[in-house]
């Protein structure tokens, strides 16, 4: 949060859990006991996340798009892009 948000006392309403791929939305004006709304996505960046690792990701994974695309119609000389592991 900006120093202006923190100085207006407003709160944190969204969080991204990484290794789950989740953003978790509460609503400020409910009831302290309702549930946050939960999103999953295929991917997602906390707050602390930089530009070049959203950047490298998205290239990554456009890489491999493109090779399956090319598997797909019958390319098979085709390099893998490297392949990063998820553990």
């Amino acid at each position: 949060m900006s120093s202006q948000e923190i100085k207006d006392k407003r709160r944190v309403v969204i969080e991204a859990d990484s290794t789950r791929g989740e953003v978790s939305l509460v609503n400020p004006k409910a009831d302290s006991r309702e549930a946050p709304k939960v999103f999953t996505f295929d991917h997602t960046y906390g707050p602390k996340c930089v530009a070049r690792v959203v950047l490298s990701d998205a290239d990554f994974h456009a890489a491999c798009m493109r090779w399956k695309c090319m598997r797909s119609n019958g390319v098979t000389t085709a390099v893998a892009p490297n392949a990063r592991s998820t553990t």
